[in-house]
């Protein structure tokens, strides 16, 4: 009689039931799953990322102990439960807090200008938390993908080594009690590592922050140590009062704005649509609002706007660079002898914000009551394109959620403001033509960066950036159609798009930069517009908190079935809290001869 077969459990028995390639197959597909759960441990537990605390610049590292917290060097920390699964939390190490500042009575005045930057951090905490934490997954996303990436390579060479020997002699070892037992215990070790450092870790250091737990979200359940905590106790209380009353003055503009449109009788002008009218350049006067708005004139600019004869980058003159930018450019162009009927597009124009977070939420109070469909962003979103300014970006593109944004990036911006703005959807300008709700729009990022910290850096000239602006607008454009043109050409520095209008490839220039209105006036062989500071930004002044002086929002109407501008308005934000919604006007006639428009000293002609 046969012996029966030794006893197995059912899952040996369903194992050895599968066929032979089967079972490779399943070897091979729990070979490579385990890699990558071993790989995204290894990510998990090894990823840094950098982020921002207020203005400074920190450094995240994944830890197993279920804490953020946030090392402030001689100051101290702050201690807050990990929002992510147990055991992990994050260590923050904050960066550029001088030892200093824990030998003085008033650390807080110490960091002067910093003090901005930190209320903006305490107003809204979650959207930097938010920024640096997404920072940090994606740290541990590329560390497991290489990680598992290596890991998949060596198993399929130890499968080919040798024709399989190689594969058969670790089986064979792995057989011996000694290895499998060495084994064994190297993964409790990689495993239990995280595992005994969160049951082992200390008692939770600091003490509860009455401030931060008013304060709310994210830092609601904060503990402090060291200095911190009476720094807290001492200048926390006045900083959110700060921001309340901050929150507090904008939310009353929000509803003034809503309050303005509810009483306009015409909020889309149908009076001046079919009416455009002939202006010459240079003509009338500002307003009352406008003239005493503070804003400095482009010689005086705070942000280093100059006129184009001072300069002093050793360009050619505004009369020069006309003569320049139209050689071998497309001819004067005609008018179009059958009009189409209108297809009205509504844009909202805002410029120079300077990181007043604030004000956002007025502008898309605005957009929403405009019913704009498009905003234009004509830069200087920040104040000195620096990484820990994203709050800057985020504070805008939540508060203008829902509307496309297209942004020419100011010199006050830089290239990581423009990484900042692509992550939140916005379309930056970077040279090319894109076309956005119908408008075909021309742009790029200013070819200087303004910092306090870096001073004035300048990656080309005016020149050669507005050539390389003509460049992109001009191919296609036929003289003896004007719906080739190029609808919009928006770029921070009014000095480098006139450089660009005498060509004829574009019909209206969007600038900003002067903080200060021109227009709209003819320029070369098109129209130009300056918005001034919608951040209300004025010389020797941070436009951070509550307005010191006007701020500007523009609505423009804009025909995409005749290209060309129709009308806009004006909106005023006062230092009392109104909005107030200008009247509406007519554009010019698109010009048949071009116009040097002399920019220090065009005002803001009326009809």
């Amino acid at each position: 009689m046969t012996a029966p077969d030794p006893v197995r459990n059912p899952v040996a028995r369903w194992w050895h039931g599968l066929r032979p390639a089967t079972r490779r197959a399943t070897r091979q597909t729990l070979a490579v799953l385990a890699a990558g759960v071993c790989a995204f441990l290894f990510g998990l537990l090894t990823a840094s990322a950098d982020g921002a605390v207020g203005p400074h610049e920190a450094r995240l590292s994944t830890t197993v102990d279920h804490q953020v917290v946030i090392d402030l060097g001689p100051l101290g920390s702050v201690i807050l439960d990990s929002p992510a699964p147990w055991p992990l939390g994050v260590h923050v190490d904050v960066g550029e807090i001088p030892a200093t500042l824990t030998e003085i009575d008033d650390p807080l005045a110490s960091l002067g200008g910093d003090v901005a930057a930190y209320a903006q951090f305490f107003s809204d905490p979650a959207s930097s938390v938010r920024t640096s934490l997404l920072a940090l997954g994606a740290d541990v996303a590329r560390r497991t993908f290489l990680a598992w990436s290596i890991a998949v390579v060596l198993l399929a060479a130890g499968r080919l080594a040798a024709g399989g020997l190689l594969r058969d002699e670790v089986r064979r070892k792995l057989s011996q009690p000694a290895v499998a037992t060495l084994v064994v215990v190297s993964v409790l070790a990689v495993v239990a590592v995280p595992v005994v450092g969160a049951v082992t870790a200390p008692e939770p250091a600091g003490r509860p922050s009455e401030v931060l737990a008013d304060l709310g979200g994210p830092l609601a359940g904060a503990r402090v140590t060291g200095r911190l905590g009476g720094l807290v106790d001492t200048y926390g209380e006045m900083a959110l009062d700060a921001v309340r009353a901050n929150e507090a003055y904008y939310d009353v503009m929000v509803a003034n704005a809503a309050a303005a449109y509810a009483a306009d009788p015409e909020p889309l002008a149908p009076d001046v649509l079919p009416g455009p009218v002939a202006v010459e350049p240079g003509d009338g006067e500002q307003t009352d609002a406008q003239a005493g708005d503070g804003g400095p004139s482009d010689a005086q600019a705070g942000d280093g706007g100059q006129s184009d004869a001072q300069a002093g980058d050793g360009e050619q003159s505004n009369a020069q660079a006309t003569d320049d930018a139209t050689d071998g450019s497309t001819p004067t162009p005609s008018a179009s002898p059958t009009p189409a009927e209108p297809d009205i597009v509504t844009a909202m124009i805002v410029s120079d914000n300077h990181c007043n977070t604030g004000a956002t939420r007025v502008f898309g109070e605005i957009g929403r009551q405009a019913e704009a469909d498009v905003v234009l962003n004509l830069g200087d979103t920040t104040l000195g394109g620096s990484s820990v300014e994203s709050i800057c970006v985020n504070q805008m593109a939540d508060a203008l959620k829902g509307f496309p944004v297209v942004v020419a990036d100011g010199n006050h911006d830089s290239a990581e403001t423009g990484r900042q703005e692509a992550v939140r959807g916005w379309t930056v300008l970077d040279g090319g033509v894109v076309e956005v709700e119908g408008l075909r729009i021309v742009g790029d990022r200013d070819p200087r960066l303004t910092s306090v910290t870096l001073g004035n850096t300048e990656f080309r000239t005016k020149t050669d950036a507005a050539q390389a602006l003509t460049d992109a607008a001009c191919p296609g454009v036929d003289p003896d159609d004007p719906s080739t043109r190029v609808d919009i050409l928006a770029i921070h520095d009014p000095y480098v798009g006139n450089r660009v209008m005498p060509s004829g490839c574009v019909v209206l220039e969007l600038s900003g930069h002067l903080h200060r209105r021109i227009g709209p006036i003819q320029q070369g062989l098109g129209l130009l517009y300056v918005n001034g500071s919608s951040g209300g930004a004025k010389e020797g002044t941070v436009p951070v908190g509550q307005l010191e002086a006007p701020g500007y929002v523009s609505v423009l109407l804009y025909d995409r079935a005749n290209h060309r501008p129709v009308a806009l308005r004006e909106i005023v934000l006062g230092t009392d809290q109104s909005v107030t919604l200008g009247e509406w006007e007519p554009f010019p006639e698109p010009p048949t001869t071009s116009v040097d428009a002399d920019l220090s000293v065009a005002a803001n002609p009326r009809p």
